[in-house]
């Protein structure tokens, strides 16, 4: 197009030194106008050149911190679908429905305090951290943050399958979750690795989902009283004496094929209102029901 408008300039100059020859027989000094032409036209396109490079690197630039922190969550494929749909709120911050997990080891502290060293601590750490990250990724999960021996786990953001199917999916992974740290268990059993537990708090309600940080050291993070009351629901498997707890709004999610049981109304920290919770009992999870809700139904 710039080459083009150059054109169009010379032989508008050409035009108009034929015509004012031609009509009143003048030579219009032409010459410097051409020069003109050939000096700074060639400037212009390297202008052009590098402001358009320079937005290109800018873009590239932000799609690789995008695709970044999104793979973290999803697979590249899903990163690159949200790239595309950037405008559409994923980036800026949106208001959705999630489902949260919150899980514990229980009595890290002391299990920690009796090993041989540090190393052997991080050592069976990363191997539970590994095992569960399979079992999360399979779900449709994400993890979102480490939380010391913590995590918090995110189901429906950024991407959302829908609210049941992902407080379904949530509730398989969390079972799955109690029945891996079992055969971990068993596995661990003469290797000098300590007998661990865990709770497991589910809840499913709205939260701020979005891309926060300084330039640099952004992540997509989850804000809200959903994730706080899921850390408050984890700590109260304790007192309630189950591995599990789900919070009302995503024991009404789950439908007849969960084996939920009502614990009665408990008081949560930082809460002065009495909530229903549910535990789930894992006789009822089949096969059937777990490939059901992987291929989204």
């Amino acid at each position: 197009l710039a080459f083009a408008c150059v054109a169009l300039i010379g032989v508008g100059l050409l035009a108009a030194g034929m015509w004012a020859f031609d009509a009143h027989g003048l030579l219009l000094p032409l010459a410097s106008s051409w020069v003109a032409l050939a000096v700074f036209a060639p400037t212009g396109f390297a202008l052009r050149y590098a402001h358009e490079r320079a937005i290109r690197e800018e873009k590239e630039a932000e799609r690789a911190q995008v695709m970044d922190i999104f793979s973290r969550c999803v697979s590249t494929e899903v990163a690159e679908e949200l790239w595309t749909k950037r405008d559409q709120g994923t980036m800026g911050g949106e208001s959705r429905v999630v489902t949260i997990i919150f899980t514990d080891i229980r009595g890290f502290t002391t299990l920690s305090e009796s090993a041989k060293s540090s190393a052997e601590v991080v050592t069976w750490l990363n191997d539970y951290f590994s095992r569960m990250h399979e079992v999360i990724s399979f779900y449709g999960g994400h993890i979102n943050k480490y939380l010391g021996d913590g995590l918090m786990i995110v189901f429906g953001a950024p991407v959302n399958r829908g609210e049941k199917l992902e407080a379904r999916a949530a509730v398989l992974c969390g079972l799955k979750m109690l029945e891996e740290v079992e055969t971990m268990n068993k596995e661990w059993e003469g290797m000098s690795r300590p007998h661990i537990a865990i709770g497991v708090g589910i809840h499913t309600g709205e939260a701020m989902c979005g891309v926060v940080g300084a330039p640099g050291r952004l992540e997509y993070t989850i804000i809200g009283d959903t994730v706080n009351h899921t850390a408050r629901l984890e700590s109260t498997t304790k007192e309630a004496g189950v591995p599990l707890l789900v919070s009302n709004t995503t024991a009404e999610l789950l439908g007849v094929d969960y084996d939920t049981q009502p614990l009665g109304d408990v008081k949560v920290k930082g809460k002065t209102i009495s909530t229903s919770v549910f535990t789930v009992r894992p006789k009822k999870i089949t096969k059937e029901l777990r490939a059901a809700v992987l291929a989204g139904n």
